[in-house]
């Protein structure tokens, strides 16, 4: 599952599985730069527990409350006035030491890479060994 941004409350069902594929906004959201390089280098698959055991998620619920955990969610977002919740976040950017600016060039540089590296031989062999259900013959 892709991670959606700028979501300010993440529940997922317990039944949700991730994978990085490249998500820029997975170094924001994932505790730790350890957890984030070995997600991004592995590109393994994950469960909802370990997205919260490394702050990725707020909060992993049974599959048949997810309906219920959102809504009460959003209830709590539907309290705060727009300009009031927009100036939080900016509060808790600069609090991280990151301007919404400095932050959207960061994505903007990431995702720059992050396209070149997916039509770059190695990225298209992975992609390929994907679709062919093989794995990856890396050169180098």
């Amino acid at each position: 599952m892709p991670l959606p941004y700028p979501t300010p409350v993440f529940v997922v069902g317990s039944q949700t599985r991730f994978s990085t594929g490249g998500d820029l906004a997975l170094r924001r959201r994932c505790r730790g730069l350890r957890h984030a390089r070995r997600l991004f280098v592995s590109g393994e698959v994950f469960d909802a527990d370990y997205a919260l055991r490394i702050d990725l998620v707020h909060d992993v619920v049974p599959a048949a409350e997810l309906d219920a955990a959102v809504d009460r969610a959003v209830h709590f977002l539907g309290k705060g006035g727009p300009i009031a919740q927009r100036e939080a976040k900016q509060l808790a950017l600069r609090q991280s030491g990151m301007t919404l600016e400095s932050q959207l060039g960061r994505d903007t540089e990431n995702a720059d890479l992050i396209a070149r590296l997916r039509v770059s031989a190695e990225g298209q062999e992975g992609l390929t060994s994907f679709l062919d259900k093989r794995p990856p013959r890396w050169v180098g």
